[in-house]
């Protein structure tokens, strides 16, 4: 039984032939297919058995300790630099640019070739990507197993203990009375994605009365470089929330115009501030 195990873990099968072998790359080209689209096809399937990929990885390493010194070759400070000089040279010194638009180019070539702008939009490799999950742990998604609530609480609670971002402490000098900063207080929102997960947006500013639904949001031109705010807009929009987006190069490059923007959003009025309980809306503080 355990000579069985060791030759099923060194050993891929072929879904189209039946052929068996340590690694199918070169074998799919018999077929006409190429590795990405033998895994469309049949996805979950196996390129390279367990075994092979394991003796590669321990013999990349060797190889590179007994020359270098070093586990990999992205530790060697002479790779670094020339991996870095490339991207320089094909991105640019900040490397923003060039990096968007080979961005925006393998987005077309993916939406011409499978009809989407990224891979995890495919049914079928979500589908792939669940199963597996299933098949290992026994649930669909890893957040519903205990041991990564806890973390995730964790982590939320400690995040949320920090003090506002100098940013937002911007921010809170050119709002009026009437606007509350509650990013760091556990106020969440039920909001969903266009993929239709459930996600629970903290806002950084709620603007009072709260039953009027607007929000103020403050990001950071690096750590939400990727968000784009018409799907964020669209995220508040289905559950009847106006948010408005404040860039952090905003504030930087043009304060009077976003202090004017952020004016004519709030509409301040002399209103008290109420219990969000008791205006019956989807908004959960966190105890």
């Amino acid at each position: 039984m355990k000579k069985l195990t060791e030759y099923f873990a060194n050993v891929v099968f072929c879904k189209i032939c039946s052929f068996e072998g340590k690694s199918l790359s070169a074998h799919l080209k018999m077929h006409g297919l190429t590795s990405e689209e033998y895994k469309l096809k049949y996805p979950g399937a196996k390129i390279i058995s367990n075994g092979c990929s394991k003796k590669l990885i321990e013999g990349q390493k060797k190889g590179c300790l007994e020359k270098y010194g070093v586990e990999s070759n992205f530790q060697i400070p002479a790779v670094v630099k020339t991996i870095r000089n490339k991207m320089i040279k094909r991105c640019g010194p900040k490397g923003q640019i060039g990096l968007k638009e080979t961005q925006d180019k393998c987005k077309k070539t993916r939406l011409k070739r499978y009809g989407a702008e990224y891979m995890f939009q495919l049914k079928e490799i979500q589908e792939s990507g669940l199963k597996a999950i299933e098949d290992k742990y026994g649930v669909r998604s890893v957040w519903m197993l205990p041991e990564i609530q806890k973390k995730s609480q964790i982590n939320a609670q400690r995040s949320l203990s920090k003090g506002p971002t100098s940013i937002e402490r911007k921010v809170m000098k050119m709002v009026p009375k009437n606007v509350e900063y509650v990013g760091n207080k556990g106020f969440f929102i039920t909001c969903k994605t266009s993929f239709g997960k459930i996600i629970h947006r903290c806002p950084d500013f709620i603007i009072h009365p709260i039953k009027d639904r607007n929000v103020i949001e403050v990001f950071g031109d690096y750590w939400h470089r990727n968000d784009k705010e018409k799907d964020i807009k669209r995220e508040y929009a289905m559950y009847d929330y106006k948010v408005l987006i404040i860039w952090e190069h905003q504030l930087k490059d043009d304060i009077k115009n976003t202090k004017k923007k952020i004016l004519e959003f709030v509409n301040p009025s002399e209103t008290t501030r109420s219990n969000p309980c008791s205006l019956g809306c989807d908004i959960v503080r966190s105890s």
